[in-house]
């Protein structure tokens, strides 16, 4: 258990004139200040055992996360109460909401899935904010600093899109399309909209010159989220903007590795971007509807 050293808790230079501990509540009383302690507090636990171990200057120090908290949560309808996360008073269960509470029992940092929840409070769609946290739990995906999570993609070599070669993926590029052109139906799993990806869905979607694509990281705000589409275990999913970070090149990829073929789910070879091109030129716009397109016309 990770306590204060005496150099940055506040308490240890105090005198303990009073406490009260139980199983629901801690008061300690000290020359200078008084701390109290309820079950809302996320490290309740940690604390409960620093007081049965005396220490009770590390106790009333760990028991300031609390305080951080609700530093973090001011502003955005956000609060932790009796072990809970609320958001405009209503209790929020979900994946996110575990990462945040495990987060601050451990007494790090969680600013950044504070405001994540945040942007994603915002999001207009019901469906949209559930949905994402089947991509989150799915993909092992970086939540940044300003609550914005991190994907991938992949384009052509020339920073454009794979199918109309028209939008442009450049580094601080941010293509955008109006939100409601974005395809909301998950069970739609090849439809209109600006397309991310878990680093898992990759080597089922390229160009006819695969070895020449490009993989990009971007930067999507969760309000911007608008389906996560049912195939693929959940690796991909439909925005209506993002921010072009940087080209990812930490890691080799052999050729073979992403097919110069679409394939399915199972792995067997769908058609090459040559043939989708000319059964869309020769009038078979179904052919679209088959296959992940990333843009709108």
């Amino acid at each position: 258990m990770n306590t204060t050293n005496n150099q940055t808790n506040p308490y240890a230079t105090q005198t303990l004139i009073g406490r009260y501990v139980s199983k629901e509540a801690i008061t300690l009383i000290f020359s200078d200040d008084t701390v109290a302690i309820d079950k809302s507090n996320p490290r309740f636990n940690d604390i409960l055992q620093l007081c049965k171990e005396g220490k009770y200057a590390d106790a009333a120090a760990l028991s300031t996360i609390k305080q951080q908290v609700n530093q973090a949560f001011d502003g955005t309808g956000v609060e932790v109460v009796a072990g809970e996360v609320l958001y405009n008073g209503t209790p929020l269960h979900n994946v996110l909401c575990e990462r945040i509470l495990d987060v601050l029992r451990e007494g790090l940092e969680a600013t950044g899935l504070v405001k994540f929840l945040e942007n994603l409070m915002n999001n207009p769609s019901y469906t949209a904010v559930q949905e994402l946290y089947l991509f989150l739990e799915a993909n092992k995906i970086p939540i940044t600093e300003d609550g914005y999570f991190l994907a991938w993609k992949k384009i052509r070599h020339d920073w454009k899109d794979i199918y109309s070669g028209s939008v442009d993926y450049s580094i601080g590029a941010k293509p955008t399309m109006p939100r409601n052109q974005v395809d909301e139906n998950r069970h739609q799993t090849c439809s209109r909209g600006l397309h991310v990806a878990g680093w898992d869905y990759l080597p089922h979607f390229g160009s006819s010159n695969t070895d020449r694509d490009r993989v990009i990281i971007v930067k999507v705000n969760p309000a911007d989220v608008v389906s996560v589409p049912s195939d693929y275990n959940n690796a991909k999913m439909r925005v209506a903007t993002m921010e072009v970070l940087r080209e990812y090149k930490d890691r080799q990829v052999e050729a073979d590795e992403f097919s110069h073929s679409m394939v399915s789910s199972s792995g067997e070879a769908l058609y090459t971007e040559d043939d989708l091109n000319n059964a869309y030129d020769n009038g078979y716009e179904d052919a679209r509807a088959e296959f992940d397109w990333d843009e709108e016309e």
